[in-house]
């Protein structure tokens, strides 16, 4: 994506609430990360930091618009300062489509109501209060998924074996 491309997103956005515009920056990284790097890694997921070094001239992609932080750091640090946690899933191709693969790192992003969820299939949506989220980490124990930080731990328990990878290289 060309660096006008990145402004002229960016402008588009700006007058959206940031509810929706968060969710336009996840449906574009579900695109990249759907859409250029797994049809090139037979279904597998790419590090978070390649996906952010390639597009390094887009780094407000990486922020949640309800944090009000402006773009910043190195694209190889991207799970330090990013807003979103990222489960690079070890089974890419297998991996269903109803999973979660992108979502709000913090419920203050959206003062405090709930978050935005980028699923492997694509789809983005509203989750109120990580309701679907824990329903999720309920269903799947073993996955040990990442909740957001200000959002109860329901299952403190780690299984042996690990269904997800967290990104923050």
């Amino acid at each position: 994506m060309g660096g006008c491309t990145c402004v002229l997103i960016f402008w588009l956005y700006t007058g959206r609430s940031t509810h929706v515009r968060c969710q336009a920056n996840l449906t574009a990284l579900g695109k990249v990360i759907n859409g250029l790097y797994r049809p090139q890694a037979q279904g597998e997921f790419p590090s978070l930091a390649g996906v952010a070094l390639s597009y390094s001239n887009c780094p407000f992609f990486f922020l949640c618009p309800g944090t009000c932080r402006q773009a910043g750091g190195d694209p190889g640090e991207v799970g330090e300062w990013s807003d979103y946690i990222y489960l690079r899933w070890t089974n890419g191709a297998t991996t269903p489509g109803l999973f979660p693969l992108l979502y709000d790192k913090s419920l203050s992003n959206h003062n405090g109501q709930g978050i935005n969820i980028l699923r492997v299939d694509g789809e983005v949506f509203w989750d109120q209060g990580g309701r679907w989220l824990r329903q999720f980490a309920e269903e799947h124990p073993t996955l040990n998924v990442i909740f957001p930080a200000d959002m109860a731990i329901i299952d403190k328990k780690k299984s042996s074996g690990t269904g997800n990878v967290v990104d923050d290289k």
